[in-house]
């Protein structure tokens, strides 16, 4: 009975261990081909001074990665020359004398690594103090943040989220996020664009005063009468009709974030830039669509991007699994870079990740994220 009980409790991890050790066994040949994709997402952190670039290149290239995501832009502002956004406050007096991207992007193409600029596209701010430079997004328009539906009934002009986002069906957001986006396109010589917060905050979010205007006047009905005076807009379009108009509105708010990335694309194309368009997003399909109104799978079947990073970062194997699986039902394997999670998980964990993504198909990896990675870095042998 004890010894039952002992491998009933340790069974995953011995399928961890016995992962991992079928894993690193192979050659590194086998173990993954020339084209595919062995990535990291390096945060803005990594890009304050000449020698922590440095560090990243070096430590990068000599454990075999080839795809470094790194982030650009992180809270409404820039880690690069930028005439359009203020610079990152962790920068200081930095970019007077240098130019963190444009060095990170050299020294990585001198070891023939591709380099993927990663933007944090509708997140604007995420701390409880206010951004210093008052030329900041957050200061300047204010009417652009995305807004819960209890904020419009407590007369808030603030979102109360964690982090506050601008709202992606506004016409102007649109605009200067694409400014933001092809200023790094066109005077940096770099390898594709990685959108992440490509979303809303959730289900209760886009209730924006300028957005709520905008779907009135196709509807003919406000969207916050819709969340809180359900059983007036019942008794005046029926049951079949609220539930409709529900479904408009919930299209109508994916179809903002869809159109964003689709006219990237085109915007790309135009300019004859034949760079890599990648996103980073939730990995369940379903909880992406029906929440956060992410619906990262049209975006592949249309050509919108070219390759969907899932962050499925989680430490449960079944989860995991299934996640894996409703992604496979509905895009091209070829298509998906599966976003690892080193930061919440032993190497053991991440080992049977590894392996059973490979088992389903996926060849390629993306490490969240190179500060995660240095806690064990053999873990490229897995890949």
């Amino acid at each position: 009975m004890v010894l039952r009980m002992f491998l009933h409790l340790k069974k995953s991890y011995l399928f961890s261990i016995a992962a991992l050790f079928m894993l690193i066994s192979l050659p590194i040949s086998s173990a993954y081909g020339e084209d595919n994709f062995r990535g990291l997402w390096i945060t803005r952190s990594s890009l304050v001074s000449k020698k922590s670039i440095d560090e990243v290149i070096q430590t990068v290239h000599e454990n075999g990665f080839n795809n470094l995501v790194v982030q650009v832009r992180g809270r409404g502002d820039a880690f690069y020359n930028s005439t359009i956004v203020p610079t990152a406050e962790q920068l200081k007096d930095l970019l007077k004398s240098f130019d963190p991207l444009r060095y990170f992007i050299s020294e990585a193409h001198k070891k023939n690594m591709r380099v993927h600029c990663w933007f944090n596209v509708f997140m604007l701010w995420s701390s409880p103090n206010k951004p210093k430079n008052l030329n900041h997004m957050y200061h300047k328009r204010p009417d652009w943040f995305c807004i819960p539906y209890s904020n419009n009934i407590n007369r808030s002009s603030q979102s109360n989220a964690d982090i506050i986002f601008v709202s992606p069906g506004i016409t102007g957001v649109q605009t200067h996020l694409y400014d933001v986006i092809i200023e790094v396109v066109e005077h940096y010589n770099i390898d594709g664009i990685h959108l992440d917060y490509i979303r809303y905050p959730g289900d209760r979010f886009g209730y924006n005063a300028i957005l709520k205007k905008k779907f009135e006047r196709k509807h003919n009905v406000d969207p916050l009468e819709l969340a809180v005076r359900s059983e007036d807009i019942i008794k005046s379009y029926g049951e079949e009709g609220y539930r409709n108009l529900k479904k408009e509105w919930n299209d109508f708010r994916a179809e903002q974030i869809t159109n964003f990335v689709g006219n990237l694309k085109n915007t790309l194309i135009k300019k004859k830039r034949s760079m890599i368009l990648s996103a980073a997003v939730i990995p369940d399909i379903n909880r992406a669509k029906n929440i956060f109104f992410q619906y990262w799978d049209e975006w592949i079947k249309e050509g919108y991007i070219d390759l969907v990073i899932p962050m499925n970062y989680e430490v449960s194997l079944n989860i995991f699994r299934r996640n894996l699986e409703l992604m496979l039902q509905s895009i091209e394997k070829e298509k998906i870079i599966m976003g690892i999670s080193a930061a919440n998980q032993s190497k053991y964990k991440l080992a049977s990740k590894v392996f059973i993504s490979r088992a389903m198909g996926i060849n390629s990896f993306c490490i969240f994220s190179y500060t995660a990675y240095k806690k064990f870095p053999e873990v490229i042998d897995l890949f």
